[in-house]
This record gives C-alpha cells, sequence and structure tokens, in this order.
C-alpha cells in the first residue's frame, strides 16, 4: 500500500505566499498585558546587547594602560562595528 507523502507547511511555497492575517498570529509573542511581534523583539535585542558591548569595549580601551589589553579590546571592537555595519553588495 502507497500512502500519500504528507507535505510540510513549511516548505509550501503557495502556502506561505497565501498567508493570511490569522497566520501571522503565530508569529507574535503574547503577554498578560502586551502582544509583541517575535522578529521585531528579537532584532531589538540583538543590537541593544551589539551596542552595548561596542560600549563596554570602548571603555576598557579608553581605560586601559596596556598594550595587550589595548589589542584585545581593539579586535573585539571592530568585530562588533563589522557585524553592525554590514559589508556593500553590488547588485
Amino acid at each position: 500500500m502507497i500512502c500519500p507523502i504528507k507535505e510540510d507547511k513549511k516548505d509550501d511555497l503557495e502556502l506561505q505566499r497565501t498567508e493570511t492575517p490569522l497566520d501571522r498570529r503565530v508569529l507574535r509573542w503574547h503577554s498578560c498585558c502586551l502582544t509583541c511581534d517575535k522578529d521585531v523583539v528579537q532584532y531589538l535585542m540583538k543590537y541593544f546587547i551589539l551596542v552595548s558591548l561596542m560600549v563596554f569595549f570602548s571603555i576598557e580601551l579608553h581605560l586601559s594602560d596596556k598594550c595587550e589589553s589595548d589589542q584585545l579590546y581593539t579586535g573585539l571592537l571592530s568585530m562588533c562595528i563589522g557585524i553592525a555595519i554590514p559589508s556593500p553588495k553590488l547588485k
């Protein structure tokens, strides 16, 4: 007996294009007093953490007296800046 293969809803591109506002409700986080979009909260938290790391590395770079720690914090700060400002792409 051959059973039909069940297609996953995530893999079906036609279903993704015809998504209704009720389906969008799944992408929201609900709390007792507010409702937030999951993607926006994740985006804001990632950049808040990234900016706080950049501030911390800048302060430590300013306060350090040793060359070894200057190199460490300079490398970490430039990595965070590279993550925050992506490289341009040619079209």
